[in-house]
């Protein structure tokens, strides 16, 4: 039976901090029937509350190995030096290894496994030989990438309302950091966080202005 690792991230159009992915395998021969798949949508599509359950719901179907999860971080320093695209790259390696890793762990057998990615990079990446499909606006059509993105987003978010305390005044635990009004009034008053991608237009701007 073919089993498909669906992949996806959040925080690419972001002008602060991490870039994030998840990688989503589920093992639908046993959870066919589970209340969650009736619950998952595109995680822009559910309320903070709804999210945070899903991801709770999730944490448990991967301890009960129904799923398999994988994440990748990487840091604005590291999207400033190479570049979001190939940062995101990167990050979506580390996902996808981590479940990898899990199912030589667990001594699992899938003679064909292939990797559904939600966007047209065309990434090649290093070391994972599986055959690899790009897809365009499937958030909220396959289960998996539903929970890769939901996943993901609760994950950042949550290290966004962390950061929230350290950088007051920025609205963070609202923006998470995207660009808002807000986020740019707060810029050109407080200027520049370290945690910021230096390498973003609006924030660019900024510094060739000073």
């Amino acid at each position: 039976m073919l089993k498909i690792i669906w992949v996806d991230e959040v925080g690419r159009w972001a002008w602060a901090w991490p870039v994030v992915a998840w990688a989503c395998l589920f093992d639908l021969g046993k959870i066919i029937n589970h209340s969650i798949l009736s619950e998952l949508k595109d995680s822009k599509k559910l309320s903070k509350q709804k999210r945070e359950i899903i991801h709770f719901k999730l944490q448990k179907l991967e301890e009960n190995w129904l799923c398999y999860l994988g994440i990748g971080i990487k840091s604005n320093k590291i999207v400033d030096k190479i570049g979001i695209k190939k940062a995101n790259k990167l990050a979506m390696e580390d996902a996808i290894n981590e479940i990898l890793d899990k199912i030589k762990k667990k001594d699992l057998n899938f003679e064909k496994l292939e990797l559904q990615i939600d966007w047209n990079d065309k990434y090649i990446f290093d070391k994972i030989d599986l055959q690899t499909t790009f897809i365009i606006k499937w958030d909220n059509l396959v289960n998996e990438i539903k929970a890769a993105s939901i996943w993901a987003k609760v994950t950042r978010d949550r290290l966004m309302v962390k950061l929230s305390k350290k950088y007051k005044w920025y609205n963070l635990e609202n923006n998470v950091w995207y660009g808002t009004k807000k986020h740019i009034n707060a810029l050109k008053k407080l200027w520049i966080t370290p945690i910021h991608r230096k390498s973003y237009k609006p924030v660019k701007n900024l510094l060739i202005m000073s």
